[in-house]
């Protein structure tokens, strides 16, 4: 009886301590002063570097299809895109294969406007050994320069705010 008892209040404790550790967030690390620079390949089969937007206000967004917060808000972030013109989203697939990604973007039945540009990281090169992301979805706003303005970590409920309007038009008038 006083086996199971212990047993009983260790498995709770483990559990509760599995519990509290999946749902930290990670602290935020100091960000360097300027974007660290990388390439990427687009869905389309396509390469790109970071330095392509240069003078252009950018957001990084890590996600992933197996990210349901992720999945939730990337339709949010489309409508973004599609309303703020001056504005790249390098949307940056961590660890997803391009037949789950284009099965996803053609569900939720939006056009990708030319300013939003699905990019891949199958191997975390980008994310996790660049940007030390650890859990998604994570995202870091750029300004013109590319220097960082800001981190979100976590999903954001409505990235067509006014909030998030005005974040946009100060960076993009901003030198």
């Amino acid at each position: 009886m006083k086996i199971n008892f212990l047993l009983l209040i260790v498995f709770i404790a483990v559990g509760l301590g599995w519990n509290f550790y999946n749902n930290q967030k990670p602290l935020p690390h100091s960000l360097p002063k300027q974007a660290l620079p990388f390439t990427y390949m687009t869905l389309t089969g396509e390469s790109g570097a970071l330095s392509d937007h240069k003078g252009r206000v950018t957001l990084i967004h890590f996600w992933a299809t197996w990210c349901a917060p992720c999945l939730a808000e990337l339709p949010s972030l489309i409508d973004l895109a599609t309303n703020q013109e001056n504005l790249t989203i390098l949307a940056v697939a961590v660890r997803d294969k391009t037949t789950k990604i284009d099965r996803f973007l053609k569900k939720i039945d939006k056009i990708l406007p030319e300013n939003f540009i699905v990019a891949l990281d199958p191997n975390q090169d980008i994310s996790k050994n660049l940007y030390g992301t650890v859990k998604l979805p994570e995202s870091f706003l750029l300004n013109r320069q590319h220097a960082f303005s800001q981190k979100i970590i976590g999903a954001e409920e409505n990235w067509n705010s006014a909030l998030w309007k005005q974040k946009l038009r100060s960076l993009q008038k901003s030198e």
